[in-house]
């Protein structure tokens, strides 16, 4: 128990005298830091406590605030003061020392303060309060707008433009956050830039501050604090949306057709609808402009009228934008002011061609009806005039009565001559644009006339015409040929003239002298009539004939006639061969191709004169053998059998060459028969031997039985071949090709062969050259194939060699030329060659020159041989260098050069995986990677290289093994090359010769973008392979984990003893302090493809882990996880938040203790607000009575080991102990301060309040305290007499129904436990267990029950709604209000009040309504976790609503 003793003043011993002016004694300071003047910030939501330090006597003393001026403004009977709320400006706060109660009210002058024996005196100085008032204001962009989308990559500025109704008196900024509150970028412009930022949502918030700018990024709004200067955020925010241009689809517009054409000037409406798909934007806007994206009109509607414009393009475009709309007319697109926000417009505009025309009336220079002949040649002008008065395109169509199109004409003079379009015709005008569409002699005048705009005049002129039209001819052809086959032919002509007069068709010599003429066109020729003649058409409306033997002028007909355009001119032809005998007589037979001359005559009677004459030798088939005038021909070239001789009559040319099939025409003559002859063919063929033209035979020479005899000519006559010694004499003769030879002598011999016809006649022994053949036709063979034989030293192969070697290499497909110089030994003179094989022996080449050029010969291996050979090679290209290579003999080289053959052409590279590899990579790999070359005429390797070029890898060959590859990325280039490989790992691809040879890189790659796997070994730094953790306790417990594995993809699987897998841990960090206890296990798991395994999974053999290959690390990490029981933390106070009363000398001694827990070692700290430790103790029994002001934390720890030093640390975040430790499940919360009842205050600032309470209408008091104290406070209501009646548990009571008397409200602020009950008085009765001070004054409340002053009961309604969310909350909480009552609360303004469970007031903020529909963000993050009570007041109107703080 405290009690409070008041000496009496003569123990003072200072009270013995009086004076008019106020005593002065020391001086007041703020405890902290012992200052005498500070700044601080009202208004901002958060409580501005000063704790003063006034003198210390045996006397009381209480706080005097005032203004500059010195006028008291506040009163308070503590050593504390809440500034809060209090408004801007500067307060002086002096310290008062007095006796009894004191009695200084608020609005007097310090120096009016009645001095009295109760009054000791106030302090020599003051402290000086400085207070500052931001405000935040609200924000908006520059339109008024709070949501803002930006488009990013539109070529626009990615900006916003802010403007804000803050506080001007200060400095103002802007902060850009997430959703989260997480500041992202600050800035003091109003113009905020969003360049390079990627796609999101950010807000936009204001800020009023004082003193310098300094807002670190990644700080969050909860968080943000400018030290002890002031600052206030806007009460809204701007959100910006982020959005990729190109994510956004462009509005699609839509109409019947893509593009229109508008008539300007018609005096018709020129409508055009369009609608839109609006594609990514909210918002459509359909917009007009020319074709540099200026606009001209726009409307939301789509709804055009182009009527009375200027011609010209315009576009109808669709415009999706957000925000609202900006454009004006006459702004570029490219000003990118069209809209608030972004905007984006339609790809494919509607093309609106606005094109002028006007009416019109047609008028001549020869009146409106007029009358010519047309068609006579004579000329016909007429002027013609319109009044269209436009510049446009005018012409005028000349029409027949029924509305045709004959003629266009595009002047204002014309020729009526050249208008024939039917005795009856008009003539119309049509302004119009575009393109005319007229096809002449179809169109109709009421047809589409243009492919743009058309108006007719509206008047024509009449035309009368007498048409005469010569038109053009055209006859049958220009040639009449008579034969005795065809000696009297008709030819016809005919006119295209339309002329309804007469039309006569007019044949006159070349002279013009007239032979026929008629008027139906029908001419007959006969022999007689032979010669050139011309045709002329004459169509007259005149009386004209025409008479043979007349002279025809056609250009002087008489009278109104025309004649034709053309003439035509016809030939008249006659042809006659008559016949043709043989003179020698018919069935002659000759022998031809025995070199003896064969002559033919002939005898022609009968034939026509003129003209010319000649003879064709045909076959049986009429098919042409020769031509001749002279039958002088070499009958030796005409082939065998039956031939015949035609003659034939022509001019110019014969119209048949050699090989034509003879057919009888028009226009020549052939001989009725033709004379035969009879031809016997015999040739003088040349012969050759599969050993060539000459043969060589060796003593003794095999295969001479092969040795066959030929001719390339075809013929049907018999063969017959003949052996001669060198005298000619016939050795041997056969019908066969081949001789049975005898080279045992060295002798010459011949072959020759023949053809003939009958029967030989000649024999073995005869002279070949002098006898006959045959009984009939023969040729001996043109050549002869001379034989010698029997040489023993005729071929020698020797040995051969090259000047590069006996092993060559070439590159043969690199364009630079590969000669190769070949010798030999050979000392025979008889041919030699040098034979190329395949490495099989397979022969590809044989030549006879040493010099030899491989390049692009090919690739491939072979050898090179030498032959010596006397008779030419048979065709040996294909076979074998071990079979028999030539007739008669010859010698192979005694050895043979090898030869390497690399091509390096261009190739590409290919593999069935596809162009990109993704194989898992492994050093346990058995697979490989088989790579295709488009070519194979080198060496390969493969080369595995970086995208710069640089080598990390190659293997010869083209195949990759997986488990040899020391990268899993690159490009993979093939290689062909010949010669040796020069490539280093490192090397720069482009910068270095791969082979001392030759090579070529593929023309394309192949991208490797495989996954490495493998598991290797895992371990944690500074750890063993089993590690003790200490979990459950709070404290982070980190394992890091690491690997020597070079794996792309790598995790570790936390595993229990029964093989579940506790954990898959992606990125190398987890936290064990939330793990149950026990022995668990990491594994390392290296793998490609998609992780299968999860959370649960249960490690086994059979579980498939990844959807590629995988890898299990070599070795295992055990983890020992050791967790103490926290148990509760319970007091002597059994409560979980009470006050202690401090600074009264009196110990507060509280036992803790940990219940349930398992304790080996046990201690107790105590935090302050900020969890930071501020005492350690490990007895259980701590005074108290030592804590500063404040709120505070106990927490029981269970722990092993050695305790740590932990004052100063932060508690949660650092460990306690060098064994396992816990904290206990939950804390005590210590309030430790001077109970202080202050001033209470209800809603509306009155002393005495009357409520009706009999109405049934709430009569609800909202109450408050100006307490400074952080003790517990409870409001007490009592009769008049102070015995206590009621004690609220909420900071509001409700008389209604109470019954009629007065009452009074007091408060208590005080520690310990409550001891008052109802019918105590609180005048005269302990309050608490602890210290206790009541308020200083009290409320009256009057309560009437029924009568007049009452009034008539009525239903309530409810006048104010209130909103908090998110509930619980961790930083902000957003409070919204709005008025049920229809009352209009813009403008007027409010309190927030929020109080703790313990009806203390924990802070208030004064708000200004700026809608009627109002909300606003309150920052709680600096309240201690637990239930609190938001009370809203403004006017009469009062709402409260609870919400947990966590």
């Amino acid at each position: 128990m405290k009690y409070v003793y008041i000496l009496g003043l003569c123990l003072l011993g200072i009270m013995g005298f009086a004076q008019d002016t106020i005593p002065r004694y020391r001086d007041i300071y703020i405890r902290s830091g012992m200052l005498t003047d500070t700044t601080i910030c009202t208004q901002d939501g958060r409580p501005d406590i000063i704790l003063f330090q006034p003198p210390t006597y045996a006397f009381q003393t209480s706080l005097l605030i005032t203004d500059t001026n010195d006028v008291i403004q506040a009163v308070k009977v503590s050593n504390t003061y809440n500034f809060e709320g209090t408004g801007p400006g500067i307060n002086r706060v002096y310290g008062i020392i007095y006796i009894g109660l004191l009695n200084v009210k608020p609005g007097i002058p310090l120096d009016s303060i009645e001095v009295n024996s109760y009054l000791i005196g106030i302090t020599k100085n003051y402290v000086t309060v400085n207070k500052v008032v931001a405000v935040g204001g609200t924000v908006a962009d520059n339109y008024g707008e709070t949501d803002v989308t930006i488009c990013l990559g539109d070529d626009y500025p990615d900006q916003v433009i802010v403007s804000n109704q803050g506080d001007k008196q200060y400095q103002y900024a802007y902060l850009v956050t997430d959703e989260a509150g997480k500041i992202l970028m600050t800035s003091q412009s109003d113009t905020i830039a969003f360049e390079n930022a990627m796609p999101g949502t950010c807000l936009i918030h204001g800020i009023s501050y004082t003193g310098a700018f300094s807002v670190d990024t990644g700080t969050y709004l909860a968080d943000l604090s400018f030290g002890d200067r002031c600052f206030d955020l806007s009460s809204n925010y701007i959100t910006v949306n982020r959005v990729n241009y190109s994510d956004l689809s462009l509005p699609v517009i839509q109409s019947d057709t893509s593009s229109y054409l508008v008539c300007s000037g018609d005096l018709e409406a020129d409508s055009v609808h369009v609608s839109a798909l609006n594609g990514g934007f909210p918002k459509i806007m359909f917009v007009v402009t020319d074709t540099n994206g200026v606009l001209q009109d726009f409307n939301a509607e789509g709804m055009f009228d182009f009527e009375g414009g200027v011609p010209g393009v315009a576009l109808i475009s669709a415009v999706g934008y957000f925000g609202i709309w900006t454009g004006e007319i006459g702004q570029s697109q490219t000003s990118g002011n069209w809209a608030s926000a972004c905007f984006g417009v339609s790809d494919s505009p509607i093309i609106i061609y606005k094109e002028n025309v006007a009416p019109s009336s047609v008028t001549s220079s020869l009146g409106d009806n007029l009358s010519f002949c047309a068609g006579d040649g004579a000329p016909d002008w007429i002027e013609l005039a319109n009044s269209s008065g436009i510049s446009g395109n005018y012409a005028y169509l000349v029409t027949d009565t029924s509305g045709v199109i004959h003629q266009i004409i595009s002047q204002d003079s014309f020729d009526l001559e050249n208008s024939i379009g039917g005795t009856s015709s008009r003539i119309y005008g049509l302004s119009y644009s575009g393109n005319l569409l007229i096809a002449v002699d179809t169109t109709v005048i009421g047809d589409v006339l243009t492919d743009g705009c058309a108006i007719l005049s509206d008047n024509h002129l009449s035309v009368s015409q007498i048409v005469v039209d010569g038109g053009s001819i055209q006859g049958d052809g220009d040639r009449i040929c008579l034969t005795p086959d065809n000696k009297q032919q008709t030819w016809n002509v005919q006119t295209s003239s339309q002329s309804q007069t007469d039309y006569w068709y007019v044949l006159t010599d070349t002279a013009n002298v007239i032979v026929m003429a008629n008027t139906n066109g029908n001419f007959t020729f006969s022999v007689d009539l032979a010669g050139i003649y011309q045709v002329f058409g004459v169509a007259t409306a005149s009386s004209l004939t025409f008479m043979p033997g007349d002279t025809f002028d056609h250009l002087a007909i008489p009278g109104c006639s025309s004649v034709s355009s053309n003439a035509l001119t016809l030939t008249i032809s006659a042809y006659d061969a008559g016949s043709i005998t043989n003179i020698g007589g018919d069935g002659i037979v000759l022998c031809t191709g025995d070199d003896l001359p064969d002559t033919v005559s002939v005898q022609v009677s009968g034939q026509l004169g003129g003209g010319k004459y000649a003879f064709i030798v045909t076959a049986t088939n009429k098919v042409i053998q020769a031509i001749t005038d002279d039958l002088l021909i070499d009958w030796d070239q005409i082939p065998g059998g039956t031939s015949q001789i035609w003659g034939i009559h022509y001019d110019g040319e014969i119209p048949f060459s050699t090989g034509d099939t003879l057919t009888q025409g028009a226009c020549y003559a052939l001989t009725p028969s033709p004379v035969n002859i009879q031809k016997v063919q015999v040739v003088s063929l040349n012969i050759t031997s599969d050993g060539g033209d000459s043969l060589y035979f060796c003593a003794n020479a095999i295969n001479l039985d092969s040795i066959h005899f030929s001719t390339s000519a075809l013929t049907s006559l018999k063969k017959a071949w003949f052996l001669v010694d060198s005298a000619q004499v016939i050795i041997q003769m056969t019908d066969q090709d081949r001789f049975d030879f005898d080279t045992s002598g060295n002798v010459s011999l011949a072959v020759y062969g023949a053809t003939y016809t009958g029967n030989l006649v000649i024999m073995v022994g005869d002279t070949l050259t002098t006898n006959p053949v045959s009984d009939a036709c023969y040729a001996l063979s043109a050549n002869v194939i001379p034989i010698f034989a029997g040489d023993p030293g005729l071929v020698d192969g020797g040995t051969v060699s090259s000047d590069l070697g006996d092993t060559i290499y070439v590159c043969v497909s690199d364009g630079v030329e590969d000669f190769v110089t070949l010798t030999h030994t050979s000392s025979a003179e008889s041919q030699y060659s040098y034979v190329i094989t395949d490495e099989n022996g397979k022969i590809l080449v044989i030549t006879e020159d040493n010099l030899i050029n491989f390049e692009g010969a090919g690739a491939g291996s072979g050898f090179i041989y030498g032959l010596s050979h006397a008779n030419p090679l048979p065709g040996l290209l294909g076979k074998n260098i071990l079979e028999p290579l030539a007739i008669g003999c010859y010698d192979l080289s005694q050895n043979k050069l090898i030869l390497k053959r690399s091509s390096v052409e261009p190739f590409d590279i290919s593999s069935v995986l596809g162009d990109t590899l993704k194989p898992c990579i492994s050093p346990d790999s058995k697979d490989t990677l088989d790579i295709q070359f488009s070519s194979s005429g080198a060496d390969k390797a493969l080369i595995l290289a970086s995208l710069d070029g640089i080598v990390l890898d190659y293997v010869l060959g083209d195949r990759l093994a997986l488990a040899d590859l020391s990268s899993s990325s690159g490009m993979i280039w093939g290689l062909s090359y010949g010669g040796n490989l020069n490539i280093h790992i490192g090397d720069t691809l482009s910068k270095t010769s791969l082979s001392d040879l030759c090579y070529a890189r593929s023309e394309n790659f192949l991208v490797l973008n495989g996954t490495y796997v493998s598991g290797d070994s895992i371990f944690v730094p500074s750890h063993r392979d089993t590690t003790d953790y200490c979990v459950g306790n709070g404290i982070v417990d980190s394992l890091l984990l690491n690997t020597n594995s070079n794996g792309d993809h790598y995790v570790y699987l936390l595993l229990r003893n029964n093989g579940r897998i506790e954990h898959v841990i992606k990125n190398r960090y987890l936290n064990l302090d939330p793990l149950e206890s026990g022995t668990l296990t990491v594994v390392g798991l290296s793998y490609a493809g998609d992780l299968l395994v999860d959370d649960g999974d249960v490690l086994s053999d059979s579980l498939e882990l990844a959807t590629g290959c995988y890898s299990i690390s070599l070795n295992v990490l055990t983890l020992q996880l050791n967790e103490l029981i926290p148990g509760t933390l319970t007091s002597t106070r059994d409560k979980q938040s009470f006050a202690v009363c401090i600074g009264d000398g009196v110990p507060d001694l509280v036992t803790f203790s940990i219940e349930n827990g398992e304790n080996e070692k046990e201690a107790f700290l105590i935090t302050d607000a900020q969890d930071e430790v501020i005492f350690v103790s490990t007895e259980s029994v701590i005074d108290l009575d030592v804590l500063p002001l404040g709120f505070y934390m106990v927490y029981g720890i269970s722990y092993n080991g050695e305790l740590y030093n932990l004052v100063g640390e932060q508690a949660f975040r650092v460990p306690l102990s060098d064994g396992c430790y816990t904290y206990t499940a939950n804390g005590i919360e210590i309030i430790a301060d001077m109970p202080e009842g202050g001033m209470i205050r209800a809603l509306g600032g009155d002393t005495v309040y009357t409520f009706c309470v009999s109405d049934g209408i709430p009569d609800r008091l909202f109450l408050s305290n100006e307490s400074n104290s952080l003790a517990p406070y409870q409001f007490v209501v009592t009769d008049t007499d102070n015995v206590i009646l009621e004690l609220p548990n909420i900071p509001g009571v409700d008389f209604e129904g109470s019954g009629a008397g007065t009452v009074r409200i007091w408060g208590v602020s005080y520690t310990g436990d409550l001891l008052i009950r109802s019918g105590d008085t609180i005048t005269s009765t302990l309050i608490s267990t602890d210290c206790y001070s009541i308020s200083a004054n009290y409320l009256t409340v009057v309560k009437q029950d029924g009568g007049p002053a009452c009034g008539e009961p009525f239903k309530p309604t409810e006048s104010l709604q209130i909103q908090l969310a998110p509930n619980p909350v961790v930083n902000r909480i957003r409070l919204s209000i709005s008025s049920l009552s229809g009352n209009n609360l813009t403008g007027k303004v409010g309190t927030l009040i929020v109080y703790n469970t313990m009806q203390t007031e924990v802070f208030r903020k004064h708000l200004v309504f700026s809608n009627e529909n109002f909300y606003t963000d309150v920052d709680v993050s600096n309240l201690k976790s637990g239930l609190y009570i938001l009370q809203f007041n403004i006017g009469t109107y009062s709402k409260s609503a609870k919400f947990i703080k966590q």
